[in-house]
């Protein structure tokens, strides 16, 4: 299920090779489904898991992870992620 629902995320959002697809819930079964998937059809991922999953993740495929801080809020992720996924380049 995991799997097929990651495959459906893609083939609906129609992204083209070097885009960029921000993965919420990233270290989850369907999220490390789409780090897979994005990355053999050549989309940059951002993820968003939890810290100890993170090395996992860039095994995955995700180039740069981000841990959310609920404390901090939505504005403080933003301003971290966005920067930060800008600096990468995108797998060709």
């Amino acid at each position: 299920m995991a799997g097929g629902t990651a495959w459906e995320v893609l083939e609906r959002l129609r992204l083209d090779r070097g885009a960029w697809l921000l993965v919420l819930g990233a270290s989850g079964s369907v999220g490390s489904y789409l780090l897979q998937l994005a990355a053999l059809r050549g989309i940059a991922t951002v993820a968003v898991g939890r810290r100890e999953h993170h090395d996992r993740l860039r095994r995955l495929g995700a180039a740069p992870c981000f841990r959310w801080r609920r404390q901090r809020g939505r504005t403080a992720f933003w301003k971290a992620a966005m920067p930060a996924a800008r600096s990468y380049s995108s797998p060709n």
